[in-house]
């Protein structure tokens, strides 16, 4: 099974720990949690470890 897919122009992989920083800063974004209806907002790294484990 393919774990990645790659274009030119996109790039889409399982996200991991090395992405913390940046899913917090896009999950307090209300521009984007307000289509996720799971997602608390705010959202706090410990949501995302939980999450991501």
């Amino acid at each position: 099974m393919c774990q990645q897919i790659d274009t030119a122009r996109f790039l889409m992989r399982p996200m991991g720990m090395g992405d913390l920083d940046c899913l917090v800063i896009l999950a307090n974004d209300l521009r984007v949690s307000a289509h996720i209806l799971r997602m608390p907002y705010p959202y706090h790294q410990e949501d995302d470890q939980e999450w991501l484990s």
